[in-house]
């Protein structure tokens, strides 16, 4: 995951779930997971791979909400 970060010069907060507790949270339970939260706590979880492009779609749709 860290790679990931570097390589795309991504800004935003990220986690890693060693025990898995985080995950199971949010009903995650494989990788690639994504986590969008806003500011009072509602998020939206996706099961899914964006990569850089359906990233950066997704954060700019949620940047212009």
């Amino acid at each position: 995951m860290q790679a990931f970060v570097d390589e795309y010069g991504l800004r935003m907060p990220t986690a890693v779930d060693e025990t898995d507790q985080l995950f199971a949270r949010f009903g995650l339970f494989y990788q690639p997971s994504w986590v969008f939260m806003d500011e009072d706590g509602t998020f939206e979880a996706l099961r899914q791979e964006l990569g850089a492009d359906g990233l950066r779609s997704k954060i700019e749709g949620l940047i212009e909400s």
